[in-house]
């Protein structure tokens, strides 16, 4: 039964692992196997047995056989050493991917590896071109923003002087020079407007660029913050306190929020840890270790109040007439306390 006759008795059924392993199997069989009309007699190949010697002993010729045989044993061992190796699971696999994995055939678990490492590699391609096209759009902004800078600075020479028209009692005594000073102070006023104008435009611009820089440097920055502090980047209430608990120590500790606006990732991880820190140091610091108390001394003797009264009555019965005899009848009555 071909792959695709295989494939429809199997499209009823739900697909498991052996028939997904099968169809690979099958698949990678009809790609290996060379088209039918390429294949050519395999040539063959002459091999030079060397004769017995005639006047060899015996002994010898089965010796040269043997050693003729272990010879080929160990040649069809190392031909079979390589397919029958491990193949190890890609990195980065769950539980039960690996399991699912043991269970394919070598040459399913070759082809997975491979189309891993060629996915790995393509995404470690895509991931270095967009960090080039990243530095070539920061360095191209970078560029526009200090030509707009400039810009900006030709702009001022023409904003910034203060016009004032001409005195109206130079019209009484020089109708013309007050004519000349007048359509002077008009012409430099509309280039002032004109120059103001195009200057709003310009910071307008300016804003713009820097906003797309600082949204485009932030997406970067927090997926790298995502992948080296998971639980400071996450949404959480909990995530939210620990940033706010590090942008505030952050100011304490002499950063301006100019500055932890620029702040990178890898920065704010290390003003975290060091936030982390200084907070167990002070809770320590205001931790009272309070001395323990030394233990009571019990002076040696029977306890007063305490025994039962057999036993204050062997006490002094041993006191009184100190024998044997009464040393065991205290002993007796000490045991018997104890156990009640």
């Amino acid at each position: 039964m071909d792959v695709a006759t295989q494939g429809a008795a199997q499209a009823d059924a739900a697909p498991t692992l052996d028939s997904i392993a099968s169809l690979f199997e099958a698949d990678l069989k009809a790609e290996s196997a060379p088209p039918k009309k390429d294949v050519e007699a395999p040539a063959e190949v002459e091999t030079e047995v060397d004769a017995p010697d005639a006047d060899a002993e015996p002994d010898e010729i089965a010796a040269d056989e043997a050693e003729t045989t272990e010879e080929q044993e160990s040649e069809g061992e190392s031909e079979e050493t390589p397919a029958a190796q491990t193949i190890d699971a890609p990195s980065g696999m769950s539980e039960a991917d690996k399991a699912a994995y043991a269970k394919l055939s070598p040459e399913l678990k070759a082809w997975v590896s491979k189309r891993e490492a060629e996915t790995r590699a393509d995404y470690t391609r895509k991931s270095q071109d967009v960090a080039e096209k990243r530095k070539a759009y920061e360095a191209a902004s970078q560029q526009v923003m200090g030509k707009l800078q400039q810009y900006d600075q030709v702009l001022a020479r023409f904003t910034d002087p203060e016009l004032s028209p001409p005195n109206p009692a130079l019209r009484a005594q020089d109708p013309e020079a007050y004519e000349q000073q007048q359509a002077e102070y008009l012409y430099r006023k509309d280039l002032q407007e004109r120059a103001k104008a195009e200057r709003a435009r310009t910071a307008h611009e300016h804003q713009q660029l820097e906003q797309a820089r600082l949204h485009e440097f932030h997406a970067h920055e927090a997926q790298e913050l995502a992948r080296i502090a998971p639980e400071l980047a996450a949404s959480t209430p909990k995530a939210v306190e620990m940033r706010k608990a590090v942008h505030k120590y952050g100011v304490e500790t002499g950063y301006t929020p100019e500055m932890l606006k620029q702040a990178s990732a890898r920065d704010i991880v290390t003003l975290w840890k060091a936030q982390q820190f200084d907070a167990a140091q002070k809770a320590k610091a205001n931790v009272k270790i309070v001395p323990k108390a030394p233990p009571k001394i019990v002076a040696p003797g029977p306890a007063k109040g305490g025994r039962p009264s057999n036993f204050a009555r062997a006490v002094q019965d041993l006191s009184k007439n100190p024998s044997v005899d009464a040393l065991q009848e205290a002993y007796l009555a000490e045991l018997q306390s104890e156990r009640r």
